[in-house]
């Protein structure tokens, strides 16, 4: 083999153990040392440096091997190239007392022994993070081979440094946005409790002046009466989007607990059924529950109700007196239970955003806090089911979701 060859040879292989090694690495500042190490190595230095551009685009040191910390003070915070330079080329100094370039630092240099230096600048995806200085002491050229296997080196830890990057940045993310939920849920806790009090002595005082007789003799009572009928309706929807508040803040913070036991299908559905079914009555509209006869799923069945419940509220919402809610289950993929209304329908290109919290249709027929059907999401993939929706304009709308 001759020389040129082992140099060859020798140069890939100190490329793999750099790429291997910089994987393996843990911590950023884990791929800092052994960058320095190998550009060292790749560039015959005596001294090297690494320094990472800060969020306002200046150089900072990172690490270093055999310079002076007076040294690193003068000079932190310089850069051969402007912070938006794109695809930057490496800057080689020869002498760094005969380049007028380099004035400025020329004492600096001589207090140091630096005669010969390079800057190899680290880039990734066209973006300038920093750069390796690297030095010689005496008054030796760095080779154009010696600098393309440092620019290798500096794409490969560019690329590692930019990885580390965003790994931070999505660990922040998920701390600020654990510390929102945390905020969020003592705040729903505190608003849900203030609420409750007072919403529950309209509902009792409503349920008083619904002791009067459906058609009183008196039209004053009447008008008593239907008064305290809309008291109520809204009551309970204000108690309904406090109870999806509160429900949906503890499933974003992951509290969200399954009580799975053995149930029947058709006791689900009666369950979700009787609470429907008076409000169904009243407002002209025909709830048809089925009771099929299917195996018995291993589900948390107040969960389960709920699921059905938000669909139910929502096709109240929506089906015009006269219509028809029919509810039920069937064998498919595991249990797939249904609601199915004869409203309005639903535009195709709203179908795919259903199921996003705060996600609002642009009908006016469809309102709400957007909660309810993210809820209901929530809770059939916490049992492993899924949920989805058909429907057309005019038509009517069908949603489904499996469990067990």
């Amino acid at each position: 083999m001759s020389g040129d060859d082992a140099s060859r040879l020798a140069e890939l292989e100190l490329l793999i153990e750099v790429t291997a090694a910089v994987s393996r690495a843990a911590a950023v500042a884990d791929v800092y040392h052994l960058a320095l190490a190998a550009v060292a190595r790749a560039s015959d230095a005596d001294r090297v440096a690494i320094l990472v551009a800060d969020a306002a685009g200046v150089m900072r040191f990172a690490a270093s091997r055999g310079l002076s910390a007076a040294y690193q003070r003068a000079v932190d915070g310089h850069s051969p190239w402007p912070a938006d330079a794109v695809d930057p080329a490496p800057v080689v100094v020869d002498d760094v007392d005969a380049d007028p370039a380099w004035a400025a630092f020329r004492d600096v240099f001589r207090a140091e022994g630096i005669c010969t230096m390079a800057f190899i600048p680290l880039v990734y995806q066209r973006e300038l993070l920093g750069k390796f200085m690297v030095y010689r002491s005496a008054p030796r050229p760095f080779a154009a081979r010696a600098v393309q296997l440092a620019s290798t080196i500096a794409a490969h830890v560019a690329h590692a440094v930019a990885h580390h990057r965003r790994q931070e940045a999505l660990a922040r993310a998920l701390r600020d946005e654990q510390a929102a939920t945390r905020a969020c849920e003592e705040i729903l806790s505190v608003v849900s409790h203030d609420l409750r009090n007072p919403l529950g002595a309209v509902l009792m005082g409503a349920a008083a002046l619904l002791q009067i007789p459906a058609e009183p003799a008196d039209p004053r009572l009447a008008r008593v009466r239907t008064t305290a009928e809309r008291i109520a309706r809204q009551a309970q929807r204000m108690a309904r989007q406090i109870d999806d508040l509160v429900d949906f803040a503890g499933i974003q913070s992951g509290r969200l607990a399954l009580d799975r036991r053995e149930h029947a299908p058709a006791d689900l559905l009666a369950a979700a059924a009787d609470i429907f079914g008076s409000q169904a009555d009243e407002r002209g509209i025909r709830l048809e529950a089925a009771r099929p006869d299917l195996p018995r799923i291993t589900c948390d069945a107040d969960r389960g109700v709920q699921v059905l419940a938000n669909l139910i509220a929502n096709a109240l919402k929506v089906t015009p007196r006269g219509g028809v809610i029919a509810i039920g289950a069937e064998a498919g993929d595991g249990t797939v239970f249904y609601v199915r209304d004869t409203g309005p329908g639903i535009a195709a290109d709203e179908l795919p955003h259903l199921f996003e919290r705060y996600w609002r249709s642009a009908s006016p027929t469809y309102k709400g806090t957007g909660l309810g059907l993210s809820i209901a999401s929530r809770i059939v993939a916490a049992h492993g089911g899924r949920i989805w929706a058909a429907s057309a304009p005019g038509v009517g709308s069908t949603f489904y979701f499996s469990l067990g």
